[in-house]
Formats: C-alpha cells, sequence, structure tokens
C-alpha cells in the first residue's frame, strides 16, 4: 500500500542524507558526502581531552608557574598530578595530561596544539568517538579520535587569576566558552568570550608568520594556504603553510576558496557588469584551484577544514596561554561560524562539514551559524552600549548594517523593538549582498597592470607560481588599497604609491609612471579601479534605505559600516556623500566587528534580534482532490490517483511563510502532515519522507507547474517509530481494507543563517534524522 498524505497530502520523495545534529542546533544542517560519519551526542556527555605517549611527573604550582597564572579555589579537596605526560613546543610551551583528582576518574587536560603554521595533513575525517573522545598525537603530528570511556571529574567551581592581574569566576556546570569563527574570503579572524562575562569578548591577534606592516598583533590573518609536496603517492604526507606564514612572493599560493564552498552562486562572484579581467580572473582560479586539487587529491571542502583546524589550533594555544589550561581543557565549548547573508543552504551545509573535519573539538561539541551582518550588528550595538552611548537609541529606531569584506558585502537593517530591560532588534529589511567586496579592487589592480605592461610581462611576473606577481598583489593589498582616501590627498600625500616590480625588466614608461622597475599609483588609476565597486555598493546601500523608508516612512537613523573594506576610507568617504543627511558611523573595531558579534549571537548579553524576515515563500505540495469545475484546464494533466481512498487528486502548493514574514526567533512553525500506512504495518512505515519547497515570487503560485522558480528547499526524513498503534487513527477504505493514519506537524525553527526541524505527534517530540539539501 503506498503512503498518502492529505491535508496537505504530500508525495513521497527520494531518501535523505542521513544526519542528525548533537544539541537540536541547526540540524537542518546535514552531511552531504557520502564518505561521511555521524551520529548523535549530547552535549552533557561529551567532552574532549587529549593525551600525550610516555609519562612523567609534574607539580601543579610548575604548570601554574609555566602559564603564568595562579589557580585558587579548585576544589576543597586536594588537586594532585600523577602520570603526567609532558611535552615542550619549539616556542616553549607545556603540555599537561593525566590530572586526576582525590576519589574521581582522571582527566586529560594536554595541549594538542600544532605549535607552529607548517603542518602535517591528514588528520582523520567524521571519525565519531564511543564515550569520552580522546586525541593523541604522533611524531607525524596527526591526530586521531579514540573512545576512552573516562568520565569527567567532580571539578567544582574555582576563580582563576591570570598572569595579567584579572579573575575569572568559573563553574563548569554553568559556564561555557564561546569561540567564534570568522572565516572570510581574504581574512580569517577568531575570538572567544565565557558565559559567565558575557560583556568580554577577546580576539586572538598574535599570529605565527611575519609582522604585518611592523605590527606583531592583528586581528585577522590571510585566508591563503600553500600546500607542500606529497612524498611516496600519500595524500597525508603533504604538509602546509597558512596565513602570514604564507611569504608574499610564494608561488602556488590558493586563495579565495571560501568561495568555491557556493559553487552555484560561481557566475555570481563575478565583479557586477561583467568586467573582463573578473571573468578572466575567475576562470584562472577556477583552472588553478582544479590543478591544485588534482596535485594534491583534496576537495574545496577538505582545503577549508585545513586551514580552518590549523588557524583553530593556533587559537587554542594562545587561550590556554591566557586561560588556565585545565579550565580551557574542561569547560563545556560552543563555536559560532560566520556565514555571508546571500549564501545557499548548500554552502551552508558545507562550511559546516569542513568545521566538523577540521577539528575534534568542534566535530564533538555544539556549532551554530550566524549571518555576517547579523554578527556585526550585535557587536555593533554592543559596542554602542559599552560607550554609554545607549540613551541616543530610541524604539522605533531604524539602522542599516553594511558588512564591506573581501569577498561580499551584505547589508542587513533593524528596527529597535525595545531599549529596556535589554536591547532588542527586528529585522526590518532582509539581508541583500553581492559579491563586490574588496577583492574585486584587487581584480581591478591586475586588470590595470594587463594594461600598461603587457600579456609578456604579465606572463613573466607570473611564471613559477607567480611568486613575483603575489609580491606586487601583496604591496597593493597591505599597503595601496588601505590607505586610499581621495585622488588629491593620494598624489599630496605621496607615501604609498610606489609598488616594486621584482622578477623582470621593465623599460621606463613615463606615461605608465613606470620608473626603474617600480609603478607609481596615481589618485586617478586608484579612483578607476575603485569605483566600479564603490558604485555597486552604494547601489546595494540605496536599495536598503529605500525599502527601509518603504517600511517606516521616514530615513534609517544611521549607517552602521563595518568590516575590512568597511574601514576604507575611500568607501566611507562616497558613502557618506551619497546618503547626506544618514551618518555612516564606522565602530570601533570595525575589521573585527564580525567575529567579536559572533561570539555574541551565543552570550546571555544585553543584545538580541528577537525577530528576521523570511527571505523566500517556503510551503509543501499537496495532493487534493480534483475537482474539474474548480480547477484549471491544466490541472487535469497532473491527475494521480489515490490508492487508499479510489479518488482523483492533483498536486496544490500549501505555503505556510511568505516571503517578508516576520519570523520570530523563538516561535515554532508547524506544518501539519497525515500519513496513512497499512494496518499490518512494520516498524519501517512509520519512517517518513517530507519536503519543503520553496519560491522567491513576490506571490507565490497556488499550483506548482504554473512557475518553474518552485524548486525543492530540503527533503526530511522523521523516524516515528515510537509510536504505538494505540496512537494511531484507524481508518476504512472503499473495499473495506483497514488502514491506519498518522498525524504529525514538521515543527521549524527559525535562527539567524538557516532553520532547526523536529516532529512531533499525539503529544511525542521526534527527531527529523535525515536532512538532504
Amino acid at each position: 500500500m503506498s503512503a498518502t498524505v492529505a491535508a496537505p497530502r504530500k508525495a513521497l520523495r527520494p531518501p535523505a542524507v542521513k544526519k542528525t545534529s548533537a544539541s537540536g542546533a541547526f540540524s537542518w544542517l546535514a552531511e552531504a558526502s557520502a564518505d561521511t560519519s555521524t551520529t548523535t551526542f549530547s552535549a552533557t556527555s561529551l567532552e574532549a581531552s587529549t593525551s600525550t605517549q610516555g609519562s612523567a611527573s609534574v607539580a601543579i604550582p610548575a604548570l601554574a608557574s609555566h602559564a603564568g597564572m595562579e589557580l585558587t579555589a579548585l576544589s576543597a579537596e586536594t588537586v594532585e598530578a600523577s602520570k603526567t605526560s609532558k611535552t615542550i613546543s619549539s616556542s616553549g610551551e607545556l603540555g599537561v595530561s593525566g590530572l586526576t583528582q582525590a576519589a574521581s576518574p582522571s582527566l586529560n587536560v594536554a595541549k594538542n596544539s600544532f605549535h607552529s603554521s607548517t603542518v602535517v595533513v591528514g588528520m582523520p575525517r567524521n571519525t565519531i568517538p564511543s564515550g569520552t573522545p580522546s586525541i593523541s598525537y604522533g611524531s607525524s603530528g596527526k591526530s586521531r579520535a579514540t573512545g576512552t570511556g573516562a568520565s569527567m571529574p567532580a571539578f567544582r567551581g574555582s576563580v582563576v587569576r591570570t598572569k595579567f592581574g584579572g579573575q575569572r569566576k568559573f563553574d563548569p556546570a554553568k559556564d561555557r566558552l564561546i569561540i567564534g569563527v570568522d572565516f572570510g574570503t581574504t581574512y580569517t579572524g577568531i575570538a572567544y568570550g565565557f558565559t559567565s562575562d558575557p560583556s568580554t569578548v577577546t580576539v586572538i591577534k598574535k599570529w605565527p608568520g611575519h609582522a604585518v606592516r611592523g605590527r606583531n598583533d592583528i586581528d585577522k590573518i590571510p585566508t591563503v594556504i600553500k600546500y607542500g609536496d606529497m612524498k611516496d603517492d600519500d595524500p597525508e604526507t603533504i604538509t602546509f603553510e597558512w596565513g602570514h606564514s604564507v611569504r608574499g612572493d610564494a608561488k602556488d599560493v590558493i586563495r579565495g576558496f571560501k568561495l568555491d564552498l557556493d559553487p552555484g552562486k560561481r557566475k555570481f562572484y563575478t565583479p557586477a557588469g561583467g568586467i573582463d579581467a573578473g571573468v578572466n580572473m575567475v576562470h584562472s582560479h577556477e583552472q588553478t584551484m582544479a590543478e591544485e586539487l588534482g596535485r594534491i587529491f583534496k576537495s574545496t571542502v577538505d582545503i577549508v577544514a585545513d586551514f580552518i583546524g590549523a588557524v583553530y589550533e593556533h587559537a587554542l594555544t594562545k587561550i590556554r596561554e591566557k586561560e588556565l589550561p585545565i579550565v580551557v581543557n574542561t569547560i563545556k565549548k560552543q563555536f559560532v561560524l560566520t556565514v555571508p547573508a546571500i549564501w545557499s543552504d548548500i554552502a551552508k551545509n558545507a562550511t559546516l562539514r569542513a568545521a566538523r573535519n577540521a577539528h575534534q573539538d568542534i566535530l564533538v561539541n555544539p556549532e551554530d551559524l550566524v549571518t555576517e551582518p547579523e554578527a556585526a550588528a550585535l557587536y555593533t550595538f554592543q559596542s554602542y552600549l559599552k560607550r554609554g552611548l545607549g540613551s541616543s537609541v530610541n524604539r522605533g529606531d531604524t539602522f542599516v548594517l553594511c558588512d564591506a569584506g573581501g569577498g561580499t558585502v551584505d547589508l542587513i537593517s533593524y528596527k529597535v523593538a525595545a531599549v529596556k530591560p535589554r536591547l532588542q532588534l527586528k529585522e526590518v529589511v532582509k539581508a541583500t549582498g553581492g559579491a563586490v567586496g574588496s577583492m574585486m579592487i584587487n581584480i581591478g589592480f591586475e586588470r590595470h597592470l594587463h594594461t600598461i605592461l603587457g600579456e609578456e610581462v604579465m606572463a613573466k611576473l607570473k611564471a613559477d607560481g607567480g611568486a613575483a606577481f603575489n609580491a606586487i598583489m601583496q604591496d597593493f593589498d597591505q599597503k595601496v588599497k588601505p590607505n586610499f582616501s581621495s585622488a588629491e590627498e593620494w598624489d599630496d600625500d605621496g607615501q604609498n604609491d610606489r609598488i616594486d616590480l621584482p622578477g623582470v625588466e621593465i623599460e621606463d614608461n613615463e606615461a605608465n609612471n613606470v620608473r626603474e622597475n617600480t609603478l607609481v599609483v596615481t589618485g586617478d588609476v586608484l579612483e578607476s579601479i575603485f569605483n566600479p565597486r564603490v558604485e555597486d555598493i552604494e547601489k546595494l546601500v540605496q536599495e536598503q534605505i529605500d525599502k527601509v523608508v518603504r517600511k517606516t516612512l521616514r530615513n534609517p537613523t544611521a549607517i552602521f559600516l563595518v568590516g575590512g573594506f568597511g574601514s576604507s576610507p575611500y568607501l566611507s568617504r562616497r558613502l557618506q556623500e551619497m546618503t547626506k543627511t544618514i551618518p555612516i558611523i564606522r565602530p570601533e573595531e570595525a575589521w573585527s566587528a564580525v567575529v567579536r558579534g559572533a561570539v555574541l549571537y551565543k552570550m546571555p548579553g544585553t543584545v538580541e534580534v528577537v525577530s528576521s524576515c523570511a527571505p523566500t515563500n517556503l510551503g509543501v505540495r499537496a495532493l487534493v482532490p480534483y475537482d474539474e469545475d474548480e480547477h484549471p484546464d491544466s490541472a487535469a494533466n497532473h491527475k494521480i490517483v489515490d490508492e487508499i481512498e479510489g479518488i482523483e487528486r492533483i498536486p496544490k502548493m500549501m505555503w505556510y511563510i511568505y516571503k517578508d514574514d516576520e519570523l520570530k526567533r523563538n516561535n515554532a512553525i508547524r506544518f501539519p502532515f497525515f500519513r496513512d500506512i497499512p494496518f499490518d504495518y512494520k516498524p519501517e512505515h512509520l519512517v517518513f519522507e517530507d519536503e519543503l519547497e520553496e519560491s522567491d515570487e513576490d506571490v507565490p503560485p497556488v499550483f506548482p507547474w504554473e512557475n518553474q522558480g518552485v524548486k525543492r528547499k530540503v527533503v526530511l526524513t522523521s523516524d516515528l517509530r515510537g509510536l504505538s498503534a494505540d496512537d494511531l487513527e484507524k481508518n476504512e477504505g472503499p473495499d473495506g481494507s483497514r488502514y491506519y493514519s498518522v498525524h504529525y506537524n514538521l515543527v521549524v525553527s527559525i535562527g539567524s543563517a538557516g532553520m532547526e526541524f523536529s516532529v512531533e505527534s499525539e503529544g511525542k517530540k521526534f527527531s527529523v534524522t535525515d536532512v538532504d539539501y
């Protein structure tokens, strides 16, 4: 007997890929690769620990002294160190494992860091531990997850006094370490904070590699990676360098690989207007990526995982240096990753998959996604409140947030819903954006080089892995681009306008400002490079302003400009000239606003987003009785026969969420279904697949065949085998045959970057086990 669904009646769909969420957070983002192993975790029962080989003993005071910290009031019981393993890294850092507490099971707390930006590739992907997971590092630097079965010790409340003189209260039963990861197209940052101190967010500023423009601390590192050679045809022997450790003149450097997580938008990532240089650059990028991926036997997800894993491991070392290692190793962690607002669900899924593959900590701890503009908004408003400017924010005020980054520019508008007892924001205009970030300025400069130097010279600069060309682009990216404010000021200043052209002999050309193998970049040239992209951003900002005015009948109160490109004085000046009376505000720490906001997203703080705007129409395809008089003539071509009731039915769209609807964050939306199953059903008959469909039309179609824009959003598999026959409705067909009807609700909860699914039936809650986009 085939299953039939009505009110809405629902057609079956192919099986989905298996995945369920550990914490329930973003269970909609599934593992999509066939070789990915997944299971269900409890965030309270799994804590990552580490073990190292060998043994030694070390006293607690020695550990505290080495870490530069003082441990007080750890517990009422005596704390001992026994069977302690000690490892000294190249930087002199100490790893300790096997700390035991009287009358308590052992707890491994060793450091598990690479201590360098050159690491060995080959961390096992998707290893699912049984019991409490442990990570061991051998001489190769590869990690392997194993199940130790050890339970957590009775680690009671403590106060940690850091080497910087501050104190941090720590309650292992309640406190969490929130780690934000802003994996950007051109730059990446990590920040963290403890829920016991929600107003303090710390950005990792010490990174391996050379100093940047004379500084040895910086909020972010370049999102670049360079792989070494493979030995004996074994991909696990490939090492790589990342971030600042990749020299500017290095060859075979992989850049911009974040954008490859969303291949469906490849055309979208070319500059608006289809600039030839931009299109050529994208094609060149695809070719370079394909060649490099083939050489190292890796997918884009693997590369992202390698990069995030190395960045996080270094950040974890720095967190341990500032906070007591035992706290960092025992506290519950929660990860928040940022994604562009315009990304597809497939790209968001790929981001989470890469993060889980990157490090055991991320695999076994809850993770969440937040859109980049929302994260930036949380930090911006929080910084306003901390600076005592909360009195200038009133209920009903609206703000446009423009997050101008390296790859994308995302915009979103918020309305102040409440000021007290805490600031609450409502999304008043849904997120929009475009791939018009500062990377496109680099593309424009590359096109300028082609014009003045010619193909032959450019070929020489890009030869041998492009070391000379990379050095030129690094000079432009770090010295020229961020300092340009206007043509007049640039030419008058003349401090950063010269770029060396190494590797080739170039004849002087006064007309093109080439002298003695040096290029002088004039203000007029920079304006011609900046203007097309700035004009794209102006259009995006104006669209948000217009939509705010249509909804609120007044101009936005202010425009917040954040992100790396948002720090550009030229962009800020142009936007202020365009908006006239609407102030452009660049908050403090604008470059790291997104990663700081990622941490705040999970903090019990003073600012929260309480609702968002539905980006599309969302519904299901129901099977309704066919009525020749009621339905259009075209419906006759889509009739099917209900095998149980013996009547003709046609598919009809049932829209439960309409585009631009206000979606409250903590309010669930229920999609009612029922299924008919045989009277002598088997357990597998209670495993159902339901498909949600979406349409971007302002007025969605009534029938799916009326509009090609109706497309599958996601296929969900629900396991209702916990229902008994007494929970089911008994029915009888026209021929007297008996069958059961199963009534249930698909429950959808809205988050910043997507949805979370569950199922309810007969007062019982069930999980959505499979999610397939």
